[in-house]
């Protein structure tokens, strides 16, 4: 592992203007990056890497530096989309969700991050936490899923060429902890299948000739998954629990990424209210469920700037 194996202090967040129900995009990632500040208990500044496009990083940058110069808790460096991917990527000829995907898989090599935390503007971070938290004797704890939850296991397979044991559990949805030396292996393992791998995605984002989806994803199934993608290559070179602790260590350490009080629609917007006893850190309250900021910082009790 890259680094002294022993901390995390930093974390990704690609931000897009004017998506989720209400457009309010720039004021979700905000609210995040207030909320982060908050909580961070580190000896070091939290280094916050946030991504957008080249004609938007002005008004990202303008708003969000406001919030984060007020807390000394946190260092937000800004990037380009250009940074990363050259003119002619296909990666700006793909849909917004997959380029999301693909700034948290190609990325983190490029910035050298080593362990790191994925974020999204819908991410609200609620119990304090540090640089130890998310690490255990130089592995990473992460949150973990199975795989026949979502089609996307499926559907990364074919897109990789790789076949997998759909038994183990596979690395979960944003937030989670990762690690760019693991993030770079995506561009390896297609470069020796003579392959570009930002070509490759994005050709199957497009057109996946044996798409799968299930009864319960309602007809959008994605074609692939960052975490997905990141699982299945890391198993493939052999190295994934060189860096991660497997789903029952992390079960053992009592640590929860997730809270349970996330709200993935309008309906359940009940779920979100002060419970000290709420073991996870990061709530999500996903920006397609309408639900205002104003509103979810009242429900949680956090205090708006």
């Amino acid at each position: 592992m890259s680094g002294d194996g022993k901390t995390l202090h930093s974390g990704l967040l690609p931000v897009k203007l004017n998506t989720g129900l209400d457009k309010r995009e720039l004021d979700r990632a905000d609210f995040f990056v207030m909320t982060l500040g908050r909580c961070w208990r580190g000896r070091a500044p939290f280094e916050l890497h946030v991504v957008a496009l080249n004609n938007e990083i002005d008004p990202v940058r303008e708003r969000i530096t406001a919030t984060a110069s007020a807390n000394p808790n946190l260092r937000v460096i800004f990037h380009q989309e250009s940074e990363f991917f050259d003119e002619n990527s296909d990666f700006y000829r793909t849909a917004g969700t997959y380029k999301q995907q693909m700034i948290k898989i190609f990325a983190p090599p490029v910035l050298g991050l080593g362990p790191f935390m994925t974020f999204d503007a819908d991410v609200v971070c609620i119990r304090p936490f540090d640089e130890h938290t998310f690490v255990h004797n130089g592995k990473l704890i992460s949150r973990w899923e199975h795989r026949h939850y979502h089609s996307w296991w499926e559907n990364s397979m074919t897109a990789t060429g790789i076949w997998t044991d759909p038994t183990p559990q596979g690395l979960s949805v944003t937030p989670n902890v990762l690690h760019s030396d693991l993030c770079a292996l995506v561009s390896r393992y297609f470069s020796f299948r003579n392959r570009v791998a930002l070509s490759e995605l994005h050709a199957f984002s497009v057109n996946h000739p044996y798409l799968k989806t299930y009864e319960s994803e309602a007809g959008h199934a994605l074609t692939w998954s960052e975490y997905s993608l990141y699982t299945i290559v890391a198993e493939w070179f052999g190295v994934l629990y060189n860096y991660h602790l497997t789903a029952d260590q992390v079960t053992a350490q009592a640590v929860q990424l997730h809270s349970n009080r996330s709200v993935w629609g309008g309906q359940s917007v009940g779920r979100l209210s002060e419970n000290k006893h709420d073991p996870g850190y990061f709530a999500i309250v996903q920006s397609w469920a309408g639900i205002p900021i104003e509103e979810i910082a009242q429900r949680l009790k956090i205090p708006l700037p």
